[in-house]
């Protein structure tokens, strides 16, 4: 573990606002020495820890002190909300690991476009051969297929109010990424984003649209928990659902 290593993962926290400890384990090299890099940012007060996820698991954000070490906002270091958990779990967990996908910060993301892009989280990825700038939506494992297409037109009829965006669309390099915690969902949202309806065009026919499953996000929403404690969760995530936070 070396200094870089701290530098590596403030960068990282910085950029996807929250961390796991399997993701700092790959940084460090090993879950051991993650454990220790964490245990070492925590002393010097530049991260710190959000316990009450489910399963008993943790993710990590920068503290105050952190957000002013790296130049951030300190809004990076709110105590975040269920569903703003729940936003940076699915986008970390979706991008970090893969080739060339990364969450994009204010700076990156004003070379998009000459336009202005609607408020939200944004990420680039490579799927199906080419690159994408895609806005990013992590539904809730209780959200209806109907709540979440409304969400997904919204998004749409927002990116395309302006001429730049609206070429972007058009051309495939702006779209939408779906981010969900199992394989039936990506099923029942696939089948409804491909389908038309009341005589409008399938979503998939008007923008770029991936529904991407994120295998780990499901042990942070309760997946394997059971009775009581299951629901609660389930219950929790869905009366937040809807509920943006800022960063």
């Amino acid at each position: 573990m070396t200094n870089s290593d701290e530098q590596k993962l403030l960068q990282l926290i910085a950029r996807y606002r929250v961390v796991t400890r399997g993701v700092v384990a790959v940084v460090a090299g090993s879950e051991a020495k993650g454990d220790k890099l964490l245990a070492r940012l925590s002393k010097t007060g530049l991260v710190t820890a959000n316990r009450g996820l489910p399963g008993n698991r943790s993710i990590y954000q920068l503290s105050r002190k952190g957000a002013g070490a790296m130049g951030v906002g300190e809004s990076r270091a709110r105590v975040h909300g269920t569903q703003a958990i729940l936003k940076h779990l699915g986008v970390l967990l979706f991008c970090y690991g893969r080739d060339a996908a990364y969450r994009l910060d204010d700076a990156e993301l004003k070379t998009v476009s000459s336009d202005s892009l609607p408020a939200g989280v944004y990420c680039i990825a490579k799927t199906k051969g080419s690159a994408c700038v895609f806005h990013c939506y992590v539904p809730s494992p209780t959200t209806s297929v109907e709540t979440a297409m409304r969400r997904l037109t919204r998004t749409h009829a927002d990116l395309i109010a302006t001429p730049g965006n609206r070429r972007l669309v058009q051309d495939g390099r702006i779209g939408l990424v779906v981010l969900v915690d199992s394989s039936q969902r990506r099923r029942a949202l696939m089948e409804a984003v491909r389908r038309a309806d009341s005589g409008q065009q399938a979503l998939v026919k008007q923008v770029r649209v991936n529904v991407e499953v994120v295998s780990d996000l499901r042990s942070y929403l309760g997946g394997g928990t059971s009775g009581t404690k299951a629901a609660s969760t389930a219950l929790l995530w869905e009366q937040n659902e809807g509920t943006e936070e800022g960063e």
